[in-house]
């Protein structure tokens, strides 16, 4: 006998769970969430937003220290213990938030304990048996530390959650990866006057996949710190509270000293210590569930359905996409047998360097090689309003077809590049026309005339 039957559960009480949460729970009462970790989502928590608060004291800084090419001058002093702990501050507002919603969820439709599968459809949480008709998996994602960098540094580095425990700011920082979280943290650290070097192999810098606006990218970030994106280098160790690292740049290997190291070389499904063999799934060479993109249906798992959704599919880590497929699976487990295709919105990243960067559709890796590829460019070098405001650096690149008149997509670094993703997103949903959008009304001077510079450009 189970100590616990439910039509529903869902694993996990992140941005996915919750969303899976509440999407099941308009359609049936009977659904249970079950969380065995620390309550707050990873956005909360160690990403989304105490990283933007981070972001936010790092460029009030670089704004100040850059006055007097405007005219305005001041002397900066930026006060290490006092950001942290402001960036703590608002943090635990945000996690404190995330937790006060979990607990208005009723006591018996939460339980908190690790759950493993026992078999299709039973559940071990914490010692208690939990018998469901069906499952959402929404377990989130965990930092990768490779083999190497774990043995050279003894188990001694920050990854990004870490970062946020600092009660000051160290003096020379260490990291290793330049993906989005490197990128980000680096920019920040190194505008509070950090001493950065951001050191990866394969040349990769965030999400980018242009070589035009990833090249634009590594001149106008090596401006802000030392970024080596396919550095040659060998991790020496800790002495002390210095952690060495011999690195092949200029003349000659040379061996420089840090005093904290963070791992930012990317994340991996939390799926571990689900026990998914027993589950009856089909399972890829990762351990990762097979699963059908819109109904988030795992394959294999028709007889006792398991549906999963947010960074545990080991597709896009994003908060938008953890929210969106939270809500397909939750809904359609609610539903079951009657499943629907979720409206996938456009795929969106956005890193939130100084310029920041952006993707959002099809990056230039997944178009390349159409036949009928068309581009569009602009330059924010010369951009009006951007050279006003000191920002006039930067490309954007838009994707379209030629055979169907249809926008791709893109990539960019440069001013406002949130934003024109955003604008860029909308015309994706709703499938205009290359021409419709050459249309786009512009005030002026904004630098939105960019974007429609860039549209306006889109050609054979």
């Amino acid at each position: 006998m189970p100590d616990v039957s439910c039509k529903i559960a869902v694993i996990g009480a992140g941005t996915a769970g919750l969303a899976a949460f509440r999407s099941a729970r308009e359609l049936t009462d009977d659904v249970l969430l079950i969380e065995s970790g620390p309550l707050g989502t990873t956005c909360a928590r160690e990403g989304c937003m105490p990283s933007k608060a981070l972001i936010a004291s790092a460029k009030v800084a670089a704004t100040a220290r850059g006055g007097e090419s405007f005219g305005v001058k001041t002397s900066v002093k930026v006060d290490g213990p006092a950001v942290m702990k402001r960036v703590r501050r608002l943090r635990d507002h945000f996690v404190d938030g995330v937790i006060e919603g979990y607990r208005a969820i009723p006591e018996a439709q939460r339980l908190r304990g690790r759950a493993k599968f026992l078999a299709p459809g039973i559940l071990d949480v914490g010692g208690r048996r939990v018998e469901a008709e069906r499952i959402v998996i929404a377990t989130g994602s965990e930092a990768v530390i490779p083999g190497d960098i774990a043995e050279a540094t003894g188990g001694r580095f920050m990854t990004v959650g870490d970062i946020f425990e600092l009660h000051g700011l160290p003096e020379r920082l260490l990291i290793l990866g330049s993906g989005v979280i490197g990128c980000e943290i680096a920019d920040s650290m190194a505008s509070l006057g950090v001493e950065v070097s951001c050191l990866s192999k394969g040349g990769d810098i965030s999400f980018l996949s242009d070589p035009l606006v990833k090249s634009a990218a590594e001149t106008i970030l090596k401006g802000h710190f030392r970024l080596l994106p396919d550095a040659e280098f060998e991790l020496l160790g800790w002495e002390g509270d210095v952690f060495s690292v011999k690195l092949a740049e200029g003349d000659g290997p040379q061996t420089e000293g840090f005093d904290a190291v963070l791992v930012a070389t990317g994340r991996k499904p939390s799926l571990n210590d689900l026990n998914l063999e027993k589950a009856g799934l089909e399972l890829d060479d990762q351990g990762t569930p097979q699963f059908d993109e819109l109904t988030r249906l795992c394959r294999g798992s028709e007889d006792k359905p398991v549906f999963i959704a947010g960074d545990a599919d080991a597709e896009t880590m994003v908060l938008p996409r953890a929210n969106w497929t939270g809500e397909a699976a939750g809904r359609n487990a609610a539903n079951w047998p009657s499943v629907g295709k979720a409206d996938a919105p456009p795929t969106m990243g956005i890193c939130f360097t100084e310029p920041s960067m952006a993707q959002v559709g099809k990056r230039f890796s997944e178009v390349e090689d159409r036949d009928d590829l068309l581009i569009g460019c602009a330059d924010f070098s010369d951009q009006g309003r951007a050279i006003c405001e000191g920002r006039n650096e930067g490309i954007l690149r838009i994707y379209g077809s030629a055979k169907d008149q249809k926008i791709l997509g893109a990539e960019m670094i440069g001013p406002d590049a949130e934003h024109h993703a955003h604008i860029l997103a909308l015309m994706l949903r709703q499938e205009i026309t290359i021409s419709e959008a050459q249309e786009m009304p512009a005030y002026h001077p904004v630098t939105e005339e960019g974007l429609r510079t860039a549209l306006r450009n889109l050609s054979d």
